[in-house]
């Protein structure tokens, strides 16, 4: 697995220039020194900060509640003999030449406060109407005040970097994926279809483009006679809409993959490595402009939000919406990452700049610090979010929790005092939103020996228990971690199955719609060798990002509007071969390996495999819908039950892998549905309720649909698509049927199941009563430590906790 990240260290990251500008000159150039190199950033704050604590030792700055604290800050780290670009580079901002990139957020653009952004100093690269912001690169300090000062700009923020999932030529995913079969069976080739491909960029380096290949490297048109078209691995033409001028050319690698598995489909890119916004329009440029008739990317930008859809999860949704179905790869970033409720230390509100130590997130008996070990010269970036948010996506409804990130060097009050670095953005408070719930720590052991830190997540201000939007929702918090090291270790991720780990999935791949993939190794799939990697079974690539129920809690508008959607939804081999991306793969000389072609890993390369053959399908019935083909691929998908997947439905593999000679042999054999809701089997009480959702489809055009649930008994059936809440009284195991017939009165030869346990409840004994119970959420407890458990805790110490606040309340009321 190769994981490259942008906008982070060097001026090879994410830049395209679309206007032109004048740059200020440098007036000097230092060498970073070999010290450990630290970073926090978080979205700039809105206006209305004047006299806030954490903005009021930047006050003198003109209009500085408009500017990131980061960048407010780089003016000092300037006088420890660094350039502006090193200083922003030490802290993980984007840079590009000798300046440093900004993501502006605008209260309106049009063409002349794009001239003011440039007579200000600015060079812009992006600019989106719709979105109103502006992606710039400015030389020097000076230039972000004077472009707070203008009228229109409302938030200057960092580029904060995006990550691409990567972890003559025939790449084995036809074979892996039954793909091949199909295609001899119906003549299938994806003729007719786009595939839109979103990336970092397609043809600029030379493992591209030789002297013969048109155009210009960076430019827009149709690309003929590069490399791969010359050796017949891509189309004669490609329609580049946007290259990126900067990039590895993963774009041609993923196109390279879908022609394998579709070799008459066209191809259109659009780079996404132009900013957010960039990479929003360059969304709806290929789902309308370019008429591409399915999208693929392998991007996550590290500030995309977690619980509200951001604007590059709602143009993907939008896309979907439109009818053109769009894959995304889940990430490589397995369970490195935690999802908690967050629990006090103590009952203390400690809203002062310089903490305590009690009012930290309780890790586990007491403890508020989090052990990190980075190997020498390793890296780590630790993204911050927390269920509020954020002002960036819905001007005026940010935040209001303000959570607060540390990493120090020791685990104690003096680690503090004097941290390392922290991230203390301002946010808001209860009734008076402001920012974006987010920080994001950037941290470099420089030194020759491996390196300890702490982690730990202080409560600011606002509710400490209930979000202000809703008084029975929790405060919980998501971190993701990004590592250059795989052998850094975080305390309680011991390993991919480790109970505190996960999820990593978030942004735009889990936007309504979006089908989000992760990945299988094409040697280890039955149809080579399921018995070739830790299991006998097939497994999932170790490193593919783990989902599970990702909650989403806000909508566009900022408005507490919660769904919830299982993730992933489907996987797709990797490890395939391309003519220049990836790494020689070894396996001994089985299946060939290792060839002459590199073999391009990661789920960057398991999503394009999965584009290719909804390509197939849209050739084969072009009426089918993006739900359409999601429910195909759900409902003829191979289960993957090895290392860290499960049977039925996990949350690493989703429903399992695509079978594309299955998912067509099923368009073409007439009806059929799929269960949507629950994902997979359930257990419940006697009494409880399960919500039951599902998708039917007629492939060959016969509707009006018919529906029946058939409940097993357990309940009464319904001839409702989406039944909704369903109440199982007796105790037992229950097999659920959805059946789906079509207008000509054919059913579905092979309906979608599921069991529900309903578990009759236990006798109650008598005797003497214990004790108030007491727990301990401990991440380097033995291993039969579970989630389950974990949870029963945080709800017992919350139920606690909030029986004291109760009693407090009465007391004073007294």
């Amino acid at each position: 697995m190769v994981t490259k990240v942008f906008g982070s260290m060097t001026d090879s990251a994410m830049s395209v220039t679309q206007h032109g500008g004048h740059r200020l000159a440098r007036p000097w150039r230092q060498a970073l020194t070999g010290m450990s190199v630290l970073c926090i950033m978080a979205l700039a704050p809105p206006p209305g900060y004047a006299g806030h604590p954490k903005v009021e030792p930047y006050a003198h700055a003109s209009e500085a509640e408009k500017i990131n604290l980061g960048l407010l800050q780089l003016e000092q780290e300037m006088q420890q003999q660094l350039s502006f670009t090193q200083a922003a580079a030490s802290r993980a901002y984007g840079t590009q030449g000798d300046g440093v990139k900004l993501d502006i957020l605008m209260h309106y653009v049009d063409a002349d406060v794009e001239a003011q952004l440039v007579q200000a100093g600015a060079e812009i690269r992006h600019v989106s109407m719709v979105h109103r912001r502006v992606s710039v690169v400015v030389d020097y300090p000076s230039v972000i005040y004077a472009l707070a000062q203008l009228p229109a700009v409302e938030m200057i923020s960092p580029e904060y970097g995006a990550v691409v999932h990567t972890g003559s030529v025939d790449g084995r995913a036809s074979e892996a994926m039954m793909a091949d079969i199909a295609r001899l069976a119906t003549s299938l080739d994806g003729s007719g279809q786009t595939v839109g491909i979103l990336s970092d960029s397609f043809a600029r380096s030379s493992s591209v483009r030789d002297s013969a290949t048109t155009p210009t490297a960076g430019q827009p048109g149709t690309l003929m006679n590069s490399r791969p078209q010359q050796s017949g691995d891509l189309p004669p033409t490609v329609t580049l809409r946007h290259d990126g001028v900067f990039g590895s050319d993963e774009g041609a690698a993923m196109a390279e993959l879908v022609h394998d598995v579709a070799p008459g489909a066209a191809i259109a890119f659009h780079t996404a490595f132009t900013g957010q916004a960039g990479f929003a329009d360059g969304i709806a440029d290929l789902c309308t402009t370019a008429g591409a008739t399915v999208v693929v990317d392998d991007v996550i930008y590290f500030a995309e939000p977690m619980y509200q859809d951001g604007i590059i999860a709602q143009a993907a949704a939008a896309c979907v919406a439109a009818g053109v179905p769009y894959f995304s790869s889940a990430g490589n970033g397995a369970n490195r990452g935690f999802r908690q409720l967050f629990v006090d230390i103590a009952d203390v509100d400690d809203t002062v700049t310089t903490p305590s130590g009690n009012d930290l997130h309780d890790w586990g008996n007491g403890d508020g610090f989090l052990d990190v070990t980075l190997p020498p010269g390793a890296s780590i970036r630790v993204i911050l979010q927390w269920n509020q948010p954020f002002a960036s996506v819905s001007s005026g409804q940010g935040a209001e929790v303000d959570l607060d990130l540390y990493i120090t060097p020791t685990p104690d009050a003096a680690g503090l005092t004097s941290p390392l670095i922290k991230g203390n953005e301002p946010q808001g408070t209860t009734g008076s939103p402001r920012g974006d719930a987010l920080e994001i720590a950037f941290y470099r052991n420089a030194t020759p020996q491996p390196e300890t830190v702490y982690l730990a997540i202080e409560h600011f201000d606002g509710n400490q228990e209930m979000i202000p939007q809703d008084d029975t929702t929790p405060l919980e918090f998501r971190l993701v971690f990004f590592e250059s090291n795989a052998d850094t270790q975080i305390q309680g991720i011991t390993n991919g199955l480790s109970a505190f780990g996960g999820p990593t999935m978030y942004g735009h791949a889990v936007a309504p719609g979006v089908v989000s993939v992760g990945a299988v190794p094409w040697f280890d799939t039955p149809v080579f060798n399921p018995s070739f990697e830790a299991t006998g079974v097939t497994d999932p690539e170790s490193f593919s990002s783990r989902g599970g129920d990702i909650s989403i809690l806000f909508d566009a508008r900022g408005a507490f509007a919660p769904r919830t959607s299982f993730e992933p939804d489907i996987a797709a081999v990797d490890g395939n071969n391309t003519t220049f991306f990836g790494r020689t793969l070894s396996l001994s000389g089985a299946f060939g390996e290792p060839d002459a072609f590199p073999n391009f890993f990661g789920t960057s390369a398991a999503a394009p495999n999965a584009a290719a053959v909804a390509a197939l399908m849209r050739q084969l019935n072009g009426r089918l819908t993006p739900a359409e083909i999601t429910a195909v691929f759900v409902n003829t998908a191979i289960d993957i039950t090895g290392f860290r997947a499960a049977p039925g439905r996990d949350d690493v593999t989703g429903a399992g892998l695509i079978d594309a000679n299955a998912a067509i042999g099923s368009v073409l054999q007439g009806p059929n549905g799929v269960i949507n809701t629950p994902a997979g089997h359930v257990t419940i009480d006697q009494g409880g309720t399960v919500t039951f959702t599902g998708t039917g489809i007629s492939n060959d055009g016969h509707v009006p649909l018919t529906f029946f649930w058939d409940f097993d008994g357990g309940a009464p059936n319904s001839t409702l698509a989406d039944p909704g809440r369903v109440t199982f009284v007796p105790a037992g195991v229950f097999t659920v049927r959805f059946i789906v017939t079509d207008s000509q009165g054919t059913s579905d030869p092979t309906p979608a199941t599921l069991t529900v346990t309903v578990i009759a409840p236990a006798q109650t004994r008598s005797g003497s009563g214990g004790g108030g119970g007491g727990c301990m959420l401990n991440p380097d407890a033995a291993g039969d430590f579970t989630l389950v458990a974990a949870l029963g805790c945080i709800l017992a110490y919350w139920g606690r906790k909030r029986m004291r606040s109760n009693w407090r309340t009465r007391r004073s009321s007294v």
